[in-house]
């Protein structure tokens, strides 16, 4: 008997070939510096330390916001 699945990551990297981007979702190890993408964050926690480097470039990203702020309060 044949189980019909639903196979997610070949449907968003239809997506992205539809996009014009590349079909990367799910081939990352850890890393991505396609920031544009919107499977970027699911697709980082799906890579093996993916979801801790999402984690250390988001604390990055508030980092650099909050001293850019400090900058033009000063």
């Amino acid at each position: 008997m044949k189980n019909d699945f639903f196979d997610l990551t070949n449907l968003i990297r239809s997506i992205q070939r539809a996009e014009g981007n590349p079909d990367c979702f799910d081939r990352v190890e850890g890393h991505c510096d396609r920031l544009d993408c919107a499977w970027r964050r699911y697709c980082l926690e799906k890579s093996p330390d993916g979801d801790r480097a999402y984690q250390n470039e988001q604390s990055a990203v508030h980092e650099n916001e909050t001293n850019a702020k400090n900058h033009l309060l000063r």
